[in-house]
Order: C-alpha cells, then structure tokens, then sequence
C-alpha cells in the first residue's frame, strides 16, 4: 500500500514549528540551579568589589567573611535537605534504626559476613542493630517502632553505660546508612568494643 508523503500547509507548517521551538531543548530560560549560581557569583563579586578592606581595616576583612560563611551555610542547608529528601536508595527520608525484624543472631551473622566480605559498611550497620536488637531481647531496653539509633544509643547507655561509646557508635551508624559515608576499621573495632560491653557490663536497675 503507498502512503503519500506528508504535505503540510502553511498552518500546520506554523503550528508544527512553534511545537518544536517550545520544547525545552530550544529554550534559553537558565534552570534554577543556573539563576542560582548566577546570584552567587554576583553576590560574591559585588562583596569583593564594593568594600574595600584598606578603607574598612580588619571590620570590612570580617564583613566580607561574614557573607561568604552566611553564603556557604545556605547552601550546606539546601544540599542536606536534598539529600534528606532524596537520599542514596530512598532511605535518606527515613531516620529509624531498623527496616526489619532479624534477631540479634541472624544480625550478628549478617555483620561477620560483611566483614568477611570486606563490606566495612554494611558491617557497621548490621552490627550496632545486632547490639541493640540483642539489648532488646533480654529487655534491657525496649525497641519501638521509627526508633532512631541516636535513641537507642541514649536507652542502651541508661542501662550499660559507656555513653560515649554508645553515642559514638550511633553517630557512625547514622553517617554511613543516612549520609554515605565511609566505615574505617576504628569503627567496626569500636562496635566489636561496645557489642563486648553489652555483654559484660553489670546492668543498673
């Protein structure tokens, strides 16, 4: 079957045309990110330009990193919130500690495997939950659902002690599964130290 090609008059020619130049490709409407970084450079330059810090002596030296720090803060905050917002594999909007109901032996299991593997992460993370899962099964402290690790860390310590330790352990645990950060193995020795503390430790009333 032939098909006659397709002759557009000089409307649909009109019509197509602004269809195709109103795709975003065409457009010269810089992005937020771009408006942004704009303002930015502008800001920066319009405080390096204006005072002058020969005139102003140490007060304009102050002046011009007060608004860089205040610049720099902005953006450190909208980044966190991004990241909060839209964290690595859609966890950085939740703040619990656990996302499964393992026992503390299938979490210890998992934790030694990791490190087997050479997963610093991954065994960090299974073992400060196996410390608190294990804490939870012999009801020294109890585990509620959306509980974060920085809680756990404040029940655990009230029973065992070793604040420092416990909150240590907690704020590396949040850094690696929330904010991607990298475990070292000072940290998987200070969790083999605190999971030896729970288990030895004479717990208070």
């Amino acid at each position: 079957m032939f098909l006659a090609p397709f002759t557009p008059d000089s409307d649909d020619a009109q019509r197509l045309a602004a269809d195709e130049l109103a795709k975003g490709m065409y457009s010269d409407t810089p992005s937020i990110a771009e408006r942004f970084f704009q303002w930015f450079g502008e800001a920066v330059w319009r405080v390096t330009t204006t005072i002058d810090p020969t005139e102003g002596g140490a007060g304009s030296y102050i002046a011009i990193f007060l608004v860089i720090a205040i610049i720099g803060v902005v953006i450190f905050s909208a980044l966190r919130r991004s990241r909060l917002g839209h964290g690595s594999s859609g966890r950085g909007a939740r703040t619990e500690l656990f996302d499964d109901d393992r026992s503390s032996k299938q979490l210890f299991a998992a934790a030694n495997k990791a490190e087997n593997a050479g997963d610093l992460n991954l065994t960090v993370v299974e073992l400060y939950r196996a410390i608190i899962r294990a804490l939870d099964e012999r009801a020294l402290i109890t585990v509620v659902p959306g509980m974060t690790a920085l809680e756990a860390a404040r029940a655990g310590s009230q029973r065992i002690g070793a604040p420092e330790l416990f909150f240590r352990c907690a704020s590396t645990f949040n850094e690696i599964y929330y904010w991607s950060g990298q475990a070292t193995p000072d940290d998987v020795q200070a969790l083999r130290a605190l999971h030896h503390q729970a288990e030895t430790a004479a717990v208070s009333a």
